[in-house]
């Protein structure tokens, strides 16, 4: 068995400007990395309390080199039904913006990003959205 620290609500930061009593945490997703969170629960909500329509989701990642400069790398999202390794479409792929926004209806989605600066090649960890 594998155990992993994970955060509840992990977007909802003071960072992102989510103050209390509906923050959960003091630091965005990339120092709660850093600090050895590996994994995020992430809840998605309608955009309105009125809206129960499917609609769009905003995928937000950082990517970084060491010996490369962020603005020359390039991403490629997966985005799937099934797995989050299922060839992305063209529009997916090549990226220089760090987040995409997607089409979902109801249902569960896996995502995930790999990053590349040319040479080396480097994939994150599968999400899930439900």
């Amino acid at each position: 068995n594998v155990t992993f620290p994970e955060t509840h609500n992990a977007f909802a930061t003071e960072d992102d400007g989510i103050y209390y009593p509906a923050s959960n945490h003091r630091t965005g997703l990339n120092p709660q990395w850093q600090a050895g969170i590996r994994a995020f629960m992430i809840d998605t909500h309608y955009e309105t309390l009125n809206d129960e329509s499917e609609g769009k989701v905003k995928l937000v990642w950082e990517g970084s080199d060491p010996d490369t400069e962020t603005s020359s790398l390039k991403y490629t999202v997966y985005f799937d039904t099934t797995d989050g390794k299922q060839d992305p479409s063209d529009d997916h792929k090549d990226l220089t913006s760090q987040e995409l926004e997607v089409a979902v209806e109801t249902g569960v989605y896996y995502w995930r990003v790999k990053t590349t600066d040319g040479t080396n090649v480097s994939y994150s960890i599968v999400y899930l959205i439900e």
